[in-house]
């Protein structure tokens, strides 16, 4: 007998994990990405078989036949002899064992842990994961992996797969028909045989019968399966469902026979005529489709039957969360899950509403993306490639997410490797991929235009040019513009000082970016150095009053209060900039800055002065200034960045010689150029939801995919919401990631919003919460639980789209029609499209389905009731 996995690799925690009492879960095998061979990924291994275009995997396929060994040039069942290439460079991965809490009803069976004499993970780089990416292209070969493999693969027909250092793993016993010591549960209810009684062989496996609960065709198999083993020698009776005619499809329940293999022989034994219990142990021989005849005791597997086999053992060892085994024919992560996921169709593995394979397979490969790092793509073209195939392949959502997100900003590189697995993606992913692309391009044009050389020809190009407004009359509209370009010089100084150019350019000694000009990572910290700017500057107590057409200032209007008429002309410029150009912007919800008044001054003698107007004309000394402008900070925002003590000094130094006023006017301009900058970059530095990988990624990750699960014709489990068309054109459904994914949705998720949903709360006063959670200005609103339609098979976990619901500042606080909320409010509450959020309309109500009532006590006569006094009715009226 083998050597049990777990007495070479688990690490003893206590002394009482022998108790048979208490058991403990599996853990899946903490292992680093597939390992790699000799050559670089980008020559890729030419192969004289069949391309991976022509493997159609939905095709309706003889049961239980042995499924493609899908090779890194996408072969399908290669000879013996060929091996194929790798699939990419490793990456790092997590070493802690996780917790089994999610899964149901998972064995007790041998963990796969590391050596407590290792000192870190086997599977770690030199450097962290989420390490700044070096300058060199990280997806070439490094010189550390050219001969990893000397004495490794080589010398063993099979290793552990995932995991840098060859460990050989012992396939005697599955060859043999003996019991797999880590695939063994003592307290299991289903033995599992791979080979045919008449060879006398005994099981290999022996599993919880929970973990088979997603499979129509499993269930069919072992309700049928004996209670024993079956004596090879013994007479056998017939039973009414074969072997030859059990399911193995994911369409049927009981498909047709077996006609792959001439030399297995069907089994056949009776069912008892009672119903027994589903926890009853049972012996379910596997009717596999082997090539040779190993009907015989002394046969053993071998070439193909011998992969076979090892794909079986991996799949029930991935249903349980073990260790996978690697060969020489299966040398990847990445063939393995694919051949996995051929067995989860061929055996009908799917949940309620088949946006998964089921509950067990999918906690289970969620488990394995963490431990092996599988979305963690951003090294590897390849391996981004991978991440979409295996998400759509074994419907995994967020892995899906994550590499289709990582191959929307490098898409030419992907295409540029020219990988035959890119062929292996739905034409549905493919067509999204183009059109994110263009969508990316189209958000770079606009930042780009704005942001190289910080141009905003728009921003005073409206009101503030004017010589007949109102505001002209009030406000000095020409001290703010030589303020803002003021900044802008001061900016462009700090950043040239900072990146050696502005745009940077990759040569140079001050930055360490792969490529020149606007990237993801450079956009990210000067949108970092900004909002810590707007922190510090915006004015808390005060929530926007724009509406979609703001109007401009009475003739006759009073200036007793000149905050609330710079206020005014801030927001009046604000709006014009955010629909000179498409897309139209929402408004910020805190949009105006603090203005520096002698009132807030920290200069005692300045907030007791009586004539604080005559005060504001006479220059200031230079520590008048500093104590002015302490304070119109939010003190408490401040840090001790590079950036802001720069600006303290710039602040600091325009201000010497100047009167109040004049420092008023250099903050309006100086709060014009933030919001700008500010209100440009949301559609590129947000990244899209529920990213793990972000950290030192160049390229931009700020397009999501959109309709849902590309393996679903119609996914239900997309929330959509009712909107009401304005201008009586009725009411409309909408699927919730549109709106997610649009611009309103975007900029919900940006800094501005998320901390004025956090200032809010904190307020004390209730209105300005009120009007901020009822009245959001062109912008999505917080709209009913009950006008959020959803699917039951829905789950945070699963769903490929959050709802609205779940995004800041959608939380709604009372309806929107509540007798509080102004009418002016209550115009602003739509969308830029239009639209109103709202219930669902009656018709819809009243249609809807009653949510169904559990009684265990109910008769069939109670439910067919109704349906046999219906029925009679319809037929007296008939006769009449």
């Amino acid at each position: 007998m083998a050597k049990r996995l777990s007495s070479l690799f688990s690490l003893s925690r206590d002394g009482d994990h022998h108790n048979h009492h208490q058991q403990t879960e599996a853990t899946p095998a903490t292992a680093s990405s597939p390992q790699t061979a000799p050559h670089s990924p980008h020559k890729l291994h030419k192969s004289r078989f069949a391309s991976s275009s022509q493997i159609d995997l939905n095709d309706g396929l003889p049961p239980l036949a042995p499924p493609p060994l899908l090779t890194e040039s996408g072969s399908v069942r290669p000879p013996s002899s060929h091996r194929s290439g790798t699939d990419s460079r490793p990456t790092s991965r997590n070493s802690s064992a996780h917790s089994r809490d999610g899964s149901r009803s998972r064995p007790q069976t041998p963990n796969l842990l590391i050596p407590p004499g290792n000192t870190g993970s086997p599977g770690l780089p030199a450097t962290s994961p989420v390490a700044k990416i070096t300058k060199k292209k990280s997806w070439l070969p490094g010189k550390s992996d050219k001969h990893r493999f000397e004495d490794g693969p080589t010398s063993s027909k099979a290793w552990i797969a995932g995991i840098r250092d060859h460990m050989p793993y012992d396939l005697a016993p599955l060859s043999k028909g003996e019991r797999v010591p880590d695939l063994w549960n003592d307290r299991g209810d289903t033995v599992i045989y791979l080979y045919p009684p008449s060879s006398g062989k005994g099981p290999c496996f022996r599993i919880d019968s929970a973990l088979l609960a997603d499979s129509s065709s499993l269930i069919t198999l072992r309700r049928q399966s004996p209670t024993s083993p079956v004596d090879r020698n013994g007479d056998i009776p017939q039973i009414q469902t074969p072997f030859s005619a059990l399911s193995m499809s994911s369409q049927q329940i009981r498909p047709p026979s077996q006609d792959s293999s001439s030399t297995y022989r069907t089994t056949n034994f009776s069912v008892p005529n009672i119903v027994t219990s589903f926890t009853e142990e049972k012996h379910v021989y596997l009717p596999l489709a082997f090539d040779a005849d190993l009907s015989q005791p002394e046969s053993e597997p071998q070439g193909d039957d011998f992969e076979l086999v090892v794909l079986y053992r991996n799949f029930f060892a991935f249903l349980v969360g073990g260790a996978l085994v690697s060969t020489h024919r299966q040398l990847s992560l990445f063939s393995i899950f694919m051949g996995i996921s051929t067995i989860l169709k061929r055996l009908g593995f799917s949940n309620s509403d088949g946006s998964t394979w089921g509950d067990v397979p999918y906690s289970s490969f969620s488990r394995y993306c963490d431990e092996l790092r599988l979305a963690d793509v951003r090294s590897s073209r390849e391996k981004t490639i991978e991440a979409i195939v295996l998400g759509e392949h074994l419907k995994s959502w967020p892995l899906y997410n994550e590499g289709f997100c990582h191959a929307v900003g490098r898409l030419a590189d992907l295409k540029s490797i020219k990988s035959p697995k890119y062929e292996m993606m739905s034409p549905i992913t493919r067509n999204r991929l183009e059109r994110a692309q263009i969508d990316l391009e189209q958000r770079l044009l606009v930042v780009r235009s704005k942001l190289e050389d910080f141009d905003f020809p728009s921003m005073f190009a409206g009101i503030a040019n004017s010589q007949t407004a109102t505001e002209a009359k009030l406000i000095r509209f020409k001290e703010w513009k030589a303020a803002f370009l003021d900044f802008r010089r001061f900016m462009l100084s700090y950043l040239r000082r900072r990146y050696g150019a502005w745009p940077p350019k990759a040569s140079s000694k001050k930055n360490n970016f792969e490529e020149s000009g606007l990237n993801r990572i450079l956009l990210r910290e000067l949108y970092k150095d900004l909002t810590d700017l707007y922190d510090i500057l915006v004015d808390r107590s005060s929530f926007t009053t724009r509406t979609a057409d703001m109007p401009p200032m009475d003739e006759d209007a009073e200036t007793s209060d000149q905050n609330e008429t710079i206020q005014h002309a801030i927001r009046r410029i604000e709006s014009e900039y955010d629909r000179a150009t498409p897309p139209v912007l929402p408004p910020v919800p805190f949009d105006t800055p603090l203005i520096p008044q002698f009132s807030n001054s920290f200069n005692r003698r300045h907030v007791l002065m009586s004539d604080k107007s005559a005060a504001s004309n006479k220059k200031l000394k230079e520590n008048e200034i500093n104590e002015v402008l302490l304070g119109s900070y939010n003190r408490e925002s401040i840090n001790a960045s590079t950036f802001i003590q720069d600006f303290f000094n710039y602040e600091r130094q325009l201000g010497k010689g100047k009167t109040l006023e004049q420092v008023v006017d250099a903050r309006c301009g100086q709060w014009l150029f933030v919001y700008a900058v500010l209100q440009a970059l949301p559609m590129t530095v947000v990244d899209a939801r529920d990213l793990k990988h972000t950290e030192g990624v160049e390229y931009f990750l700020c397009v999501a995919p959109r309709g849902g699960r590309p393996w679903l014709k119609e996914d239900q489990s997309v929330s959509r919401a009712w909107y009401n068309v304005s201008n009586g054109g009725g009411y409309v459904s909408l699927p919730a990631d549109l709106i997610d994914h649009s611009v309103e949705g975007v900029y919900r998720r940006s800094h501005c919003w998320t901390e004025a949903s956090k200032w809010t709360q904190q307020s004390p006063q209730h209105a300005v919460i009120d009007t901020f959670h009822r009245a959001d200005t062109n912008g999505l609103l917080p709209r009913p639980a009950s006008a959020l339609v959803q699917s039951p098979s829905a789950s945070p976990a699963q769903s490929p789209y959050a709802s609205p619901l779940h995004s800041p500042l959608l939380r709604p606080i009372s309806p929107p029609g509540s007798p509080g909320l102004r009418p002016s409010s209550r115009d602003r509450i739509s969308v830029n499209l239009g639209l109103e959020a709202t219930e669902a309309p009656p018709s819809v109500r009243s249609s809807s389905r009653p949510p169904p009532i559990l009684n265990p006590n109910i008769t069939f006569d109670a439910i067919l009731g109704t349906t046999d006094e219906g029925a009679k009715g319809k037929g007296k009226k008939g006769k009449k």
